[in-house]
């Protein structure tokens, strides 16, 4: 795809293009983010779907964690570069202003910012997710909706990688909240009714006093709405 493509051109002429190494160093550098730029080719080439592929977990995971990390390294790379831009205009004014560290230094730096990054928000991905309560202020509210509480799940995305144990585990914090209604906001699955049922079981036990309610996101048409 070309954002992966200008992505990856960015991180080779911002990073790779300066290091202090042979060409064949800068090119085994490269060709690894090449492969990586790949992921959704891959995805639909080998796996046979580019929404949810037919890989094992962990693949997927590995996949997802360098993606990632390739996507954060250069938005560090585009704050780097706009920094060194800022101090070289600071420096045609009369400033001293430099960047710590060589090159190198910094580039090796934020590879491996970029791989914390990632794997950080790879753990969170797969992890059951944390509460987070926002007040909503309504002028004209009718007083006995004062205090009417809504649990609201989105993107939950059952199949690929989160399956029946981890959902299990959202629905008991979910119906721990004891909410006065309950809402699914869509791209709830990524997989046919007849590979998930037991996965999306635990939906099942969701409770609240004014009901369970869903809508369909764009995965539930990815694989069949109707049937779903």
């Amino acid at each position: 795809a070309l954002p992966t493509l200008i992505l990856f051109l960015y991180i080779i002429a911002s990073l790779i293009w300066w290091l202090p190494c042979r060409p064949w160093v800068k090119l085994a550098g490269g060709l690894p983010l090449f492969v990586i730029g790949l992921k959704y080719l891959v995805y639909e080439k080998i796996g046979g779907s580019f929404i949810a592929p037919d890989f094992p977990p962990f693949v997927l995971l590995i996949m997802e964690f360098l993606y990632s990390a390739m996507v954060i390294l250069a938005f560090l790379l585009v704050v780097k570069d706009v920094l060194t831009l800022v101090l070289l205009v600071a420096r045609g004014l009369g400033g001293s202003w430099r960047l710590p560290f060589s090159s190198a230094i910094r580039g090796a730096g934020l590879v491996c910012t970029a791989l914390a990054l990632s794997a950080f928000g790879t753990w969170q991905s797969v992890r059951a997710p944390d509460v987070h309560t926002l007040e909503i202020p309504l002028p004209g509210l009718p007083t006995e909706l004062d205090g009417f509480s809504i649990a609201q799940l989105s993107d939950l995305h059952i199949g690929l990688l989160l399956k029946k144990g981890w959902l299990t585990e959202v629905v008991r914090k979910t119906n721990g909240l004891a909410a006065d209604l309950v809402v699914l906001t869509g791209d709830m699955i990524d997989g046919s009714p007849e590979e998930l049922q037991d996965d999306i079981a635990p939906l099942g036990a969701l409770q609240a006093k004014y009901g369970v309610y869903g809508i369909t996101g764009n995965h539930e048409y990815y694989f069949g709405a109707h049937r779903w």
